[in-house]
């Protein structure tokens, strides 16, 4: 098991190194650069997930494609992928989760209009999309399209399940001394009847919960933000000098640097909002749309 896991750390360490980390934020400002600073549509994009025409061609809504997608990152990714990105990479790491957060919109945007522009239709007239499709689809790739899936399967087992499942039972055994093994049937459960359904299922659920739980957490933040106002410009002022110094970070132990910060803030960052990851475009792909674009 030490031998695995040393074979893990390095495999890791390699990952998220420098190569990594400059294709993904560079993906992310070539798409900024060559979509003409996309993000300045957002309110646009608003405007679009309400919009209410039955004649449209998909299975779900675009709000309820949105609350599926939001379903999987708030809570995981924004609170505890945060969390972690602090305690591993000191405050800069906010500074560059922030920073992929900003520019990977127009990824993310990219790859949703090539799912939507690339999916199809079964013989039940279900759509189906995502990365697969685009790859297979667009490029010809079938080998390439084959292997993202073999691989997406095994990200969702980690990043889709076990993190939370076991954040979910290690709470409960702490505060109400239930087993382990008595939350991880009741959360399979749970959510067997989500998903027994299909994605439609799903959608209904998700499009319940994920307003009431990003109303949660945006109060929660705001709240915290409240109470400590006194203490914010020397966070910010902390924050936007680790992102940047190459010395340890205040009261530091780990010496964090510029390379720690930005490495755990863009892994973070892209946990929390999936830009680039390839999960979310395959719930936009099923989005009620008139074009890609839209």
């Amino acid at each position: 098991m030490q031998t695995l896991t040393q074979w893990v750390h390095a495999a890791d360490t390699f990952i998220w190194g420098p190569p990594l980390l400059v294709l993904l934020l560079g993906t992310h400002l070539f798409y900024t650069v060559r979509l003409k600073f996309i993000q300045r549509y957002l309110a646009a994009a608003f405007s679009v997930l309400v919009e209410r025409d039955k004649q449209l061609n998909g299975n779900v809504s675009p709000f309820a494609a949105l609350s599926v997608a939001l379903a999987s990152t708030i809570g995981t990714g924004n609170v505890i992928g945060v969390a972690t990105a602090v305690c591993l990479g000191g405050p800069g790491a906010v500074f560059w989760c922030m920073v992929t957060g900003i520019f990977g919109m127009s990824t993310k945007y990219a790859e949703s209009l090539l799912a939507v522009k690339f999916r199809t239709k079964d013989e039940k007239g279900e759509v189906h999309g995502g990365p697969m499709y685009t790859i297979f689809r667009g490029l010809g790739w079938r080998w390439m399209a084959v292997l993202f899936c073999i691989i997406g399967a095994i990200a969702v087992m980690g990043t889709g399940n076990l993190v939370q499942s076991n954040a979910i039972a290690g709470i409960i055994h702490e505060t109400f001394s239930v087993p382990n093994w008595i939350s991880g049937i009741v959360i399979a459960l749970m959510t067997g009847l989500v998903i027994i359904g299909g994605l439609k299922n799903s959608a209904k659920v998700c499009t319940c919960m994920v307003p009431l739980m990003s109303f949660i957490y945006l109060a929660g933040c705001i709240s915290l933000l409240v109470i400590n106002w006194r203490f914010l410009d020397d966070a910010v002022a902390t924050i936007v000098r680790c992102a940047f110094s190459p010395k340890a970070a205040a009261g530091g132990m780990l010496g964090y640097g510029v390379m720690l910060a930005a490495q755990y803030g863009v892994a973070r960052g892209l946990f929390s909002n999936e830009a680039g990851m390839g999960s979310e475009p395959i719930v936009a792909a099923t989005a009620r749309t008139r074009n890609a674009v839209r």
